[in-house]
Parts: C-alpha cells; sequence; structure tokens
C-alpha cells in the first residue's frame, strides 16, 4: 500500500457506505497532525493494481480528524474518484434511471477495475437480483472432492515400509504394553457403555442417527439454552442441600410477571416453603387493632370489683 502526499479534497456522498480506520501513532501520523489542515487528504493505492499505469488508482484516502487527534484511513471503492460523481448523478439527476451515456462511463469504470474485483461484484449482482425473490433452498452439504484420482497415503508402498520398521507385522495392543517400565500408570481404554455426547461432535454421529441429533447439535451450537432438553434434564435437580432454599436467586432467572388487571387487588405473597407462609405487616396492624379495640369490647370475669354478679352476692 502507498499514498500520494498531493493534497485532495475528501469526497463522500449521502448514504453511500463506507470504513474507518484510526491509525496508529507514528511518524507519519504526528507529520499529517502538524500540517494542520483536516479539510484536505492524501490518497492511498495499491501497486501494481491498475491495467494501464503501474500504481494503479486509489482506493481511499488519509485524513487527520477535525480536531486533530489521530489520522484515519477512509477506505472507499476503487477509483472512487471517478465513482463517486456517477453515482450522485445516478441518484440526484437520473433518479435511478440512467441513460446510455451514463451507462457507457459506466462501463468504462468497470474496466479499470482489477480482476479480484469481478467474483465479489458477480456475487453482488446476483444478490441485487434477489431482492424480492425467494431463494433457492439448497439441500445437503456442499463438500469439496479433494481425492483427484490420487493415491492415498495408506496405499502408498512407501508408507507401509515405514510403519512396519517402526511397530513391527503386527500392532501391539495397549492391554499387551510392557507396564513394567512405568510402574503404577493405567492406560485408559475405552469404555463401551459409556455413550458419548454425540451431539457436541457431528464425527462421533452415525448416519442413521443425524436427524435425532440435529436438533441437539442446534442448540450445542448456538447456546440457546444453558441445558440440553433430553441430555441434561437431570441436572437440573442435582442442587447442593444448602442451595435448596435459595429461592431469590431463582426468582432473579424468571421473566418479570405481567401487571395485574385490577391494581387495588392485594399482591399474592410466594409461599416457599411454607404453604401457611402469613404476611408480618398485616399480622402487626391486626395486634394494633386489637390492642385499641381490646379494652372496650373486654369481658370481665366473675368475682371482680366492678362485676354485677359480685354485687349480687354481697347483697345477699
Amino acid at each position: 500500500v502507498r499514498f500520494s502526499c498531493v493534497d485532495c479534497e475528501p469526497m463522500v456522498i449521502d448514504k453511500f457506505p463506507f470504513d474507518k480506520y484510526e491509525l496508529e501513532p507514528s511518524p507519519l501520523t504526528q507529520y499529517i497532525r502538524e500540517r494542520k489542515s483536516p479539510h484536505t487528504c492524501w490518497q492511498v493505492f495499491v501497486t501494481s493494481s491498475g491495467k494501464y499505469n503501474e500504481l494503479g488508482y486509489p482506493f481511499g484516502y488519509l485524513k487527520a480528524s477535525t480536531t486533530l487527534t489521530c489520522v484515519n484511513l477512509f477506505v472507499m471503492p476503487y477509483n472512487y474518484p471517478v465513482l463517486l460523481p456517477l453515482l450522485d448523478d445516478l441518484f440526484k439527476v437520473h433518479k435511478l434511471k440512467p441513460n446510455l451515456k451514463w451507462r457507457q462511463a459506466f462501463d468504462n469504470y468497470l474496466k479499470t477495475l482489477p480482476p479480484y474485483y469481478l467474483l465479489t461484484k458477480l456475487e453482488s449482482e446476483r444478490i441485487l437480483a434477489s431482492v424480492g425473490k425467494k431463494p433457492p433452498q439448497e439441500i445437503g452439504i456442499k463438500v469439496k472432492n479433494h481425492s483427484g484420482g490420487g493415491v492415498s497415503l495408506t496405499h502408498s508402498k512407501n508408507f507401509r515400509k515405514l510403519l512396519k520398521e517402526i511397530i513391527g507385522e503386527t500392532v501391539p495392543r495397549l492391554t499387551e504394553l510392557n507396564t513394567k517400565e512405568f510402574a503404577g500408570f493405567q492406560v485408559g481404554l475405552l469404555n463401551k457403555d459409556l455413550k458419548p455426547q454425540t451431539y457436541r461432535n457431528a464425527y462421533d454421529i452415525p448416519r442413521r442417527g443425524l436427524l435425532d441429533q440435529l436438533t441437539r447439535m442446534r442448540s450445542n451450537l448456538l447456546k440457546t439454552h444453558k441445558f440440553i432438553v433430553g441430555q441434561d434434564e437431570d441436572s437440573l435437580h442435582s442442587v447442593p442441600v444448602a442451595q435448596m432454599g435459595n429461592y431469590q436467586e431463582y426468582l432473579k432467572t424468571l421473566a418479570s410477571p405481567l401487571r395485574e388487571i385490577d391494581p387495588d387487588q392485594p399482591k399474592r405473597l410466594h409461599t416457599f416453603g411454607n404453604p401457611f407462609k402469613q404476611d408480618k405487616k398485616g399480622m402487626m396492624i391486626d395486634e394494633a387493632d386489637e390492642f385499641v379495640a381490646g379494652p372496650q369490647n373486654k369481658v370481665k370475669r366473675p368475682g371482680e370489683p366492678n362485676s354485677p354478679l359480685s354485687s349480687k352476692r354481697r347483697r345477699n
């Protein structure tokens, strides 16, 4: 990548995307900032990208920020001094209906593009042509054929000869290995009774079980759920006893409930751990009311000084 030290005006049109990158501090950025010209730019080129000249056409420019605190690299389309005026005329003058003269100018611009732009151009044209249409459904997985008719490594005579020199005629089993050299070392053998979690690796799934594991594979890839239904649902109940009563942490994971239809209706109290749980605030209010109304409605016991029964006994 090269740049030209000739001052140019920065070009940007409305509603046209571009990339902007901030350069790391360097002697170049310091020199551009010391020039104190935030309204001019230096064009950037790719060497040997043009067909008719060695330097090619610019694909962006270096420009200092308006506050002169940094230098930014603006990445634009290739040969943007020609393309941007054409697009501006297409939007404002021709109203997206180009005439023959505009098409000829655009064709001349396409001739200046490097060859590596053609694949991206064809892909973008295919996407633009499919706007408003239903995209074709791709059936199956595209796999590239790398065999090319060549001989595999296992069928090569040199490979088999080298393999025999290393391991001998027969391959020893793990159970037949000499364990005297490593006393106390045990070889981990494969447990056939232990079923692997095949959804974690697509190559462990047999062909007949691909459809059954597809949902679990998608959940494992996208991480849509914390636990995979059907595999880890038993782990939901494997909670230590000390954490079983931590209901407040469980409430934080729940979604916020909807508001009540009747706002005057008292809120329902959760009875986690005790179905006979009552509101302590309500109990305090009831006790206060009972304390205030208690002396007025209190029934006096027989035999007290102010009781009518005691006065009758005294008369008798």
